[in-house]
């Protein structure tokens, strides 16, 4: 889930440049309560390597639930879009 203990310098600067009203104002409109929610893409509405370049950003880059809560619209609304997500994907199982 890329968790990682934050040093008191990240600390201090996510203090800084947080806006934390408006995050937490932000999770009361996302479908999970999470500071981020579905993209307002559709899976196919992007090129293969966009696609593949967007998973990589969620779920190696981002790592949480983003993979699960932050991909693209259709993904568990369109099958075809839900087996793309896996196809040939290391990170499905």
């Amino acid at each position: 889930m890329n968790q990682r203990p934050i040093n008191e310098i990240e600390n201090e600067r996510q203090k800084k440049e947080g806006d934390f009203d408006k995050a937490f104002k932000n999770v009361y409109t996302t479908f999970a309560g999470f500071n981020y929610d579905f993209d307002k893409k559709n899976t196919f509405d992007v090129t293969p390597e966009e696609r593949e370049k967007f998973y990589h950003w969620l779920l190696v880059d981002n790592g949480g639930f983003m993979f699960w809560l932050a991909n693209y619209d259709d993904t568990y609304k369109n099958r075809e879009a839900n087996l793309e997500v896996c196809a040939e994907k290391s990170h499905c199982v």
